[in-house]
């Protein structure tokens, strides 16, 4: 059975505008959508459902980057993280040269040396933090340039209008520009989540977009009847209801007397399918 979070309710229009990228072309997406969008459930459709439909021409691997993630919320991170799904483990920190201090002057310790009452502060090698950075850019890129010949690979950036403006500029120079962005035409894809009104947002993120999504608020009229219909057939393909009158009236109540968030009704499907002891 499918997890009540993973099911999809309409969002045809959405599906159709991105089948040509889940069939391989690479390019950059943003999918625009504001505080009371269901992202999350949209963001575990997209990477447990639709990437993963065994009828597309190449297999696919996906990374998520969100800045409420501590391991995604940097630069530093975000590499960090896309080098072990792309390239493997990283690799083994070299340790420094040991550094010998005394109190007083005539130190050379190759950085920033703080001295404050009982303790001593050696400020980490930006430098060689930027060169690690650059390298393992590089690595990736190259790995992502064999890989693409065979599969393809997604870059999932959910809420990036939350990274601080001089991250994003950061993310953009070193990791986008310096690299991802010339493996799109080999199939490489993007996929940038925000929400477009947002304050937040920065000139330097997100690059020029090929495609605009839009993932709505709420149902409006025609997609409320393609969600009644999914629910309906959630409601047959669970065994909730034996048929398809009952099934159709178990999708009404979801809808709690009339137009609702799309994310109200999938908490409340998910609810529903615990209460009915409808598990994966």
């Amino acid at each position: 059975m499918t997890s009540a979070k993973e099911y999809v309710l309409d969002w045809r229009t959405q599906y159709s505008i991105l089948e040509p990228y889940f069939d391989g072309r690479g390019g950059v997406v943003h999918v625009h959508a504001g505080e009371r969008a269901p992202i999350g459930v949209f963001v575990r459709a997209l990477r447990s459902r639709w990437l993963t439909d065994a009828r597309w021409r190449y297999r696919w691997s996906s990374v998520l980057l969100d800045p409420d993630y501590a391991e995604t919320h940097d630069l530093t991170g975000i590499v960090s993280e896309v080098y072990t799904k792309v390239v493997g483990r990283l690799p083994k920190r070299t340790p420094g040269p040991s550094v010998n201090v005394t109190v007083g002057t005539g130190n050379d310790v190759g950085g920033n040396l703080s001295i404050t009452g009982n303790e001593i502060l050696l400020e980490p090698d930006h430098y060689a933090a930027s060169v690690q950075v650059g390298e393992r850019v590089e690595e990736i890129c190259a790995m992502l340039r064999k890989q693409l010949k065979k599969r393809r690979m997604a870059f999932v950036i959910l809420n990036s209008h939350r990274y601080p403006s001089n991250e994003l500029v950061r993310i953009s120079r070193r990791i986008w520009d310096d690299g991802l962005a010339t493996l799109v035409e080999f199939g490489l894809l993007l996929i940038d989540i925000s929400d477009p009104s947002s304050s937040r947002r920065s000139d330097a993120w997100p690059p020029r977009a090929n495609t605009v999504v839009k993932l709505p608020d709420e149902f409006g009229r025609e997609e409320e009847a393609h969600a009644l219909d999914d629910l309906t057939a959630v409601a047959l393909q669970e065994g909730i209801c034996e048929t398809e009158p009952e099934a159709r009236m178990f999708a009404k109540t979801l809808y709690v007397g009339g137009p609702s968030l799309v994310r109200d009704v999938y908490s409340r499907l998910g609810y529903a399918m615990t209460g009915l002891g409808v598990h994966r």
